[in-house]
């Protein structure tokens, strides 16, 4: 997972540091050119290593950080937290759910997002991507607005392409700075296409997605729109 994150944020533009925070398993991302300044601290853990006593772990990074990148007035209030949290059963889900939200809504230091996935899904994403001539970013929104994936999305469907589908889905969620480019007219009229196959609530969803940005005010009305949606299927696949 680590690797596909770093490709990410390469592509966007970003310089990566994987030694300034001293772990193995985390890494500090810093974009600053064409009026940018964004800095994220990015850490994939297991879901044993998530306890209650992260804040120390969290404070120390964040020290790190400000006595090495001096030279950035204001980092500390453009400062996010991502974290990646291997999770392989809804047991092991559970477990942790209370102490995700403390995560996300702990408002201290730095701006947090919690995304939690499986192995299966990385593994799906990997070969698909090891396959694949394309860029990281240009194929997981080639995949994004591929109508036919989502229709079988929302439907609950269960293979390896929606598995692949639904870490997709997350990465759009939960990296803010991710947002579809303008589309070329052929992707564009995926749109009559979408409305013809989902339901009508849906498809306003799906444009909600459509138009996510990385700068927008409404940024995180849009992503809570979409944790909502993505939520309700979960609960669906339960139920």
């Amino acid at each position: 997972m680590k690797q596909i994150i770093e490709k990410i944020f390469y592509e966007k533009g970003f310089k990566i540091d994987n030694e300034l925070l001293l772990n193995n398993n985390v890494f500090f991302a810093e974009r600053t050119a064409n009026n940018k300044f964004d800095f994220f601290v990015v850490l994939f853990k297991k879901t044993e290593e998530i306890t209650e006593d992260l804040d120390d772990e969290f404070s120390n990074y964040l020290n790190l950080i400000v006595q090495r990148r001096q030279n950035y007035i204001g980092l500390d209030k453009n400062l996010s937290l991502i974290i990646f949290i291997e999770c392989n059963s809804l047991e092991e889900h559970k477990k942790i759910d209370s102490i995700i939200f403390d995560i996300e809504e702990d408002p201290y230091d730095f701006k947090k997002y919690v995304l939690v996935h499986s192995l299966d899904e990385v593994k799906e994403l990997s070969e698909n991507l090891s396959d694949n001539e394309l860029k990281v970013t240009d194929y997981i929104e080639q995949k994004l607005v591929d109508s036919e994936l989502f229709s079988d999305f929302k439907k609950g469907k269960k293979n390896g392409v929606i598995t692949e589908y639904e870490l997709i889905t997350k990465l759009y969620i939960k990296l803010p700075f991710l947002n579809l480019r303008n589309l070329s007219r052929d992707t564009l009229d995926l749109s009559a296409l979408i409305k013809t196959e989902i339901k009508e609530e849906d498809y306003n969803i799906w444009i909600e997605l459509l138009n996510l940005s990385s700068l927008s005010n409404q940024l995180e009305d849009d992503i809570q729109k979409m944790e909502f949606f993505v939520n309700s299927l979960e609960e669906e696949d339960v139920e």
